[in-house]
């Protein structure tokens, strides 16, 4: 099987973008549905407790995800630079940067985790969690928040698998995570034998212990795929210039996603004073909506990793093709995926809940689903590719302005008005086209050309678009 990757990925380096992007949407899609499918079969083991158990999980995962995002400093910033230098050819230093990638990612996870497990009562009150639901929220951000050190690995490992042409590989093991996962939480949540019912606790257990199993796996992966040995931390390692590149990019793309979330935080408390049969009704709503979201990601991963290769050998041309390729196809397909859902919503959310009113709430928001979404696609697909070639801080500058700016106001303005959630969905659905159509504008610029990050060596032979693993 081994031997079947290296292949395929030889092959592929003399394949075309055109015929690289399919495979590439297809086997990252894939893994996405699987794991969104795997992710609402958990969220519909915890129904089975009762919606408050989803909604103080919805409220924990807040600060989780938050946490994850600062790891997208080291994530974001190794993706581009590790498929610049492989684009370039310069493959032994891409391995020099994905091995530092790994050790700042676990000194960074690890500080998270702790963070989280000290202060989880004081930061589950800045989200105006009532007594009731308190309890339960804050065993689940000490489990799942205390175990991200383990999934600032997973992530890390992940996204270098990947950019070395192993997406297959990366897809099982992220599969893998989530079905150790679902097993874990029949047993824990429920109870069997002599194992009691943990309800939502259980399903934190759950995840910290999937997290650590995949975590295993896949470092074992990378030292087998890539070739790339494990070293004690040094200057080597971490050397300035990889360091810098990382930063350059990572930062401001994670201060863009952190503000996003930290935006819809504040939306979550909005509607938690709206009561918990919003909250849990937004819940249910974006585990559908996410489904839809995943097409969007699937097109803009597939398409990072293409346009990082190109810029890094200098196929500028080739580059600004393949994204509007991929926005054209990616919003067809979020297009017909919105509708399914928006036709079949309420039977979909009542898989989740019997309760009238949840279902009508939910079922309203993935109407408006239509609008924000294809506003997202196109923000996702320019974003990724700006980021890409080393451009970051326009969409940082764009955000604050869209963000903060517009969505915080009219999502505040709308709620006050009498229209509830829905009315923080017409303030997203704002900002994702506000940013997505000025992201455009700068693609179409071609000033993102000036940003590359990394090229050719003089002596290098020309770049094909594939890559051998490193040796260090």
């Amino acid at each position: 099987m081994l031997y079947m990757f290296r292949r395929n990925m030889k092959s592929g380096a003399a394949a075309s973008a055109e015929a690289r992007f399919p495979a590439l949407v297809w086997t990252i899609g894939l893994e996405m549905v699987l794991m969104l499918l795997m992710g609402s079969v958990d969220t519909w083991m915890l129904s089975a407790v009762s919606d408050g158990a989803v909604a103080a999980a919805g409220l924990s995962n807040q600060y989780v995800t938050l946490g994850l995002l600062v790891l997208r400093i080291v994530t974001v910033g190794t993706q581009v630079v590790l498929a610049q230098y492989l684009g370039a050819g310069r493959e032994r230093e891409g391995g020099r940067a994905a091995l530092a990638s790994l050790y700042l990612n676990s000194v960074i996870g690890g500080a998270i985790s702790l963070l989280l497990i000290l202060f989880s009562g004081p930061l589950l009150a800045l989200l105006q969690t009532s007594d009731e639901l308190m309890p339960a929220a804050r065993s689940y951000l000490i489990w799942v928040g205390g175990s991200l050190v383990l999934q600032s690995l997973v992530n890390g490992l992940t996204a270098i698998i990947r950019i070395y042409g192993h997406t297959q590989l990366a897809m099982y093991a992220s599969v893998g995570m989530n079905l150790a996962n679902i097993a874990g939480n029949a047993v824990l949540i429920f109870g069997l034998g002599m194992v009691p019912a943990l309800g939502v606790t259980g399903a934190a257990v759950s995840t910290c212990l999937s997290r650590g199993l995949t975590a295993l796996i896949l470092l074992l992966l990378f030292a087998r795929l890539t070739g790339i040995r494990f070293r004690m931390p040094s200057r080597e390692v971490f050397h300035p210039e990889d360091l810098g590149k990382m930063v350059k990019v990572g930062i401001p793309s994670a201060m863009e996603t952190f503000l996003y979330h930290a935006v819809q935080t504040v939306f979550i408390a909005l509607i938690s004073h709206l009561g918990t049969e919003a909250l849990a009704g937004r819940q249910y709503a974006v585990n559908l909506t996410m489904f839809v979201t995943c097409f969007g990601s699937a097109f803009s991963a597939a398409n990072m990793i293409i346009v990082g290769r190109d810029a890094g050998g200098g196929r500028f041309d080739e580059a600004y093709k393949q994204t509007w390729h991929s926005i054209r196809l990616s919003l067809a397909a979020v297009f017909i995926a919105n509708c399914a859902v928006i036709l079949f919503r309420e039977p979909l959310v009542g898989l989740f809940t019997e309760d009238t009113e949840v279902i009508r709430i939910a079922g309203h928001l993935l109407l408006l689903n239509l609008f924000v979404e294809t506003g997202k696609c196109l923000n996702m697909n320019t974003v990724s590719a700006l980021r890409a070639v080393g451009d970051a801080r326009f969409p940082l500058l764009m955000a604050v302005i869209s963000m903060a700016g517009i969505s915080l106001t009219a999502g505040y303005g709308l709620t006050a008005a009498g229209l509830g959630a829905a009315g923080i969905w017409i303030a997203t659905g704002l900002d994702e086209w506000i940013r997505g159509l000025s992201m455009l504008g700068r693609w179409r610029s071609r000033k993102w050309e000036a940003a590359v990050l990394v090229t050719q060596h003089k002596t290098a032979a020309p770049a094909k678009g594939g890559v051998t693993a490193a040796k260090m």
